[in-house]
């Protein structure tokens, strides 16, 4: 059988011109007027990281980031993505009401072992430092008792820990 080969270029379904306009332009009705496949399309994620920078005087540069920052990324990671919805709307409290020019900032590119990922979904508010600093004052038996006490199964804290 033949198989098609993938192309090197992702085709996006809904353009990010369009999308980060709608964060600009504070349209929080976007996102729930666009089409189921174009919904899945929309990462609120990698929108917040297309909003926080912005081509603009400092002033400008610096709302974007404060309020995108102080807005959405506190408890994002708190928020399911069963609320996406929720997520939009408080992204597209950030826009100015005038369409600018956006960049986009790669996250940092750190491979994180599981108890680390377990710890940042347990202590959202916590940076990547401090989840480093915690690990190394408390070790292994500490957040095994911490698993156990959220009646997690054996199963999943030998993965843990592996």
């Amino acid at each position: 059988m033949a198989t098609k080969k993938k192309t090197g270029t992702a085709a996006y379904k809904v353009p990010i011109k369009q999308v980060m306009a709608a964060v600009d332009l504070r349209n929080g009705d976007y996102y729930s007027k666009l089409s189921d496949e174009d919904r899945k399309a929309v990462n609120t994620f990698m929108t917040q990281r297309w909003a926080s920078q912005v081509q603009g005087s400092r002033e400008i540069q610096e709302h974007y980031l404060v309020t995108i920052n102080n807005l959405s990324n506190i408890d994002y990671i708190a928020t399911t993505s069963q609320h996406d919805e929720m997520r939009w709307r408080v992204i597209t409290l950030c826009g100015l009401g005038s369409k600018l020019r956006h960049e986009f900032i790669p996250p940092r590119g750190q491979k994180k072992d599981k108890l680390t990922a377990w710890l940042i979904e347990r202590f959202p508010s916590l940076s990547d430092d401090e989840i480093g600093l915690f690990r190394e004052i408390n070790g292994d038996d500490f957040f095994e008792e911490v698993a156990r006490s959220q009646n997690t199964s054996d199963k999943d804290i030998k993965e843990l820990f592996k």
